[in-house]
């Protein structure tokens, strides 16, 4: 979007012109603004194009232009993960051994500011990048360090995540607030170019292509019970569930149970009970919270204990029961938690409990999870609600 420069700006810092009357507070019209901003940079996003010209072009005109650098060379792949092997690569070859923020700071209030951010710079960082950013990036992480290859980071600018920060400035650029022919022949650049995200090193920049697709729940986390929920063309992918990732290690023992629990029908409760027994609660917390019917709805399946508990104050209530299974060929005791807020919405937990006498009871099967007896469970429950 070409934008016209203003009447009545000033000469502010570096060459950025600004308004000389602070905004105070924002009218119905450019609160409209705003919202045009951020769906705008979200849609962007979303579209994952990526287009070749334009992303060489902004490297020309950051590494040329703004940092008077000689051109780089410029490698283009499909995935973070190809990236850091090529950068293991590059380095075995011997010829590979702010200045907006001052204005936009001083010429607004803060209320306008903070309405700013609130409105278009954080709700584009969440949609654009979300969890997306996090898991990719320690996912790469950790899979080059298996390879004990070296980790290089990645750019903070010219890529995705930058849209945050950049629909932050073109909302004020928009509202008149300040003018810089510079930043709007770089923001229009980065949202043409599509880049993912890049590696800069001296004398090249490899630049990653955007996901084939990327699959999130309904609060913007990866998620995807049916296969990988981003995929990039070169095949890396990450299998998430509510932005838990069970690709840490490609091709690793989480994967295979994914696989299993989700993609194959004939081994979906085995492999639960494999997940009932896995030491990282929040892989099972987000393996419950999609597949418990497998256990409420196994025929072998006998409710022994069952309370509600409610606390007044905060309108808060938990549902807990105990229950006998058969998992991996063997009967199984589980107690389930269900923790509902007052807004409505659920958090699920099954843990494991040994088949006693004392465990026949909701109160004795918590007691045993947390050390106690039961008598001591049910006067702690009591002294909370």
């Amino acid at each position: 979007m070409k934008m016209e420069q203003p009447a009545g700006l000033v000469s502010g810092t570096n060459g950025v012109l600004v308004n000389p009357k602070r905004l105070e507070s924002l009218t119905p019209a450019q609160q409209l603004v705003l919202n045009d901003v951020r769906d705008e940079y979200i849609q962007q996003f979303n579209k994952l194009e990526f287009n070749e010209q334009a992303a060489r072009d902004l490297v020309d005109l950051v590494r040329c232009g703004y940092m008077k650098e000689k051109r780089p060379m410029i490698f283009i792949v499909d995935s973070p993960l190809g990236a850091q092997l090529l950068v293991h690569v590059l380095k075995q070859m011997k010829e590979f051994r702010d200045n907006m923020w001052a204005n936009v700071w001083a010429n607004v209030w803060d209320n306008v500011r903070d309405n700013v951010w609130a409105n278009v710079r954080a709700n584009v960082g969440d949609n654009v990048w979300a969890n997306v950013e996090d898991n990719v990036r320690a996912n790469v992480e950790d899979n080059v360090r298996d390879k004990k290859i070296t980790f290089e980071s990645f750019s903070w600018y010219n890529e995705s995540g930058s849209l945050g920060w950049l629909s932050f400035y073109d909302a004020f650029t928009r509202l008149g607030q300040i003018y810089s022919p510079n930043f709007n022949e770089y923001c229009s650049l980065v949202r043409r170019a599509g880049i993912f995200t890049e590696i800069d090193m001296t004398g090249a920049v490899i630049i990653m292509r955007p996901p084939k697709y990327i699959r999130r729940d309904n609060r913007g986390r990866l998620h995807c019970t049916t296969g990988p929920a981003i995929e990039f063309a070169d095949g890396y992918r990450l299998f998430e569930i509510h932005g838990v990732d069970f690709s840490r290690q490609l091709n690793g023992p989480d994967e295979v149970l994914y696989t299993r629990m989700f993609l194959d029908a004939d081994h979906g409760c085995d492999a639960l009970g494999e997940i009932l027994q896995h030491d990282n609660t929040t892989i099972r917390a987000a393996v419950l919270s999609e597949r418990l019917d497998l256990l409420e709805n196994a025929p072998s399946m006998t409710i022994i204990d069952t309370k509600k508990r409610s606390w007044r104050q905060n309108g808060r209530y938990i549902t807990e029961m105990v229950f006998d299974v058969d998992l991996l060929g063997q009967r199984r005791r589980c107690i389930k938690v269900e923790m509902y807020a007052k807004t409505g919405e659920k958090e699920t937990h099954v843990k494991l409990v040994p088949r006693t006498k004392e465990t026949e009871t909701v109160d004795g099967a918590q007691g045993w999870r947390w050390n106690m007896t039961a008598a001591e469970y049910r006067q702690g429950m009591i002294a909370e609600s």
